[in-house]
């Protein structure tokens, strides 16, 4: 069975021309708090706009965002940090992997600060998976007094680009 993800990538226009021209997204690094791969936002093109204006210091009238469907096919692994199963495997997975961590990080990294980069990374490295989804707070906003939901928007952090349905990716207009 197939699961179709559909995902939003603020950038800034140039690099949104160049994505949607080549099909092709420019990974992020190491220090990312899923760890290296393209990141997106599901289902809210809200936010992948609000991330780029506020973390990469992009104007507003300089951001573009992208549609795109990701294609998860049913032997494709996938992490799901929505669920409890895969959120208390990977605590466990860093557990046995502290020690070789802290041995194999450069100076002065950012390991305390995005662990679960560094363990998803690790994971792939020895048995590599399609993407990673995660629930993160939206930073900078309380709830609504007498609201019980949480104020989170999910994140999919992209491991290997084929999962990635080439011909949807397209600028939005909002």
């Amino acid at each position: 069975m197939k699961k179709i993800l559909q995902c939003y990538h603020g950038t800034s226009k140039d690099s949104a021309k160049k994505i949607v021209s080549t099909c092709v997204y420019i990974e992020s690094g190491r220090n990312e708090w899923l760890g290296r791969g393209i990141y997106f936002f599901e289902n809210d093109s809200i936010q992948a706009r609000k991330f780029v204006k506020a973390y990469k210091k992009i104007p507003d009238e300089d951001i573009d965002v992208l549609e795109t469907k990701l294609q998860i096919a049913g032997n494709d692994a996938m992490i799901d940090l929505l669920t409890d199963g895969d959120r208390d495997f990977i605590e466990q997975y860093e557990k046995k992997l502290q020690k070789e961590i802290t041995r194999k990080l450069p100076p002065k990294a950012h390991y305390w600060k995005h662990r679960e980069g560094y363990v998803l990374d690790f994971l792939f490295e020895r048995n590599p998976y399609v993407l990673v989804r995660a629930p993160y707070n939206i930073p900078k906003r309380k709830p609504k007094e007498g609201f019980c939901y949480a104020l989170i928007h999910v994140q999919i952090c992209v491991k290997q680009p084929s999962c990635i349905v080439r011909d949807t990716i397209k600028i939005i207009e909002e």
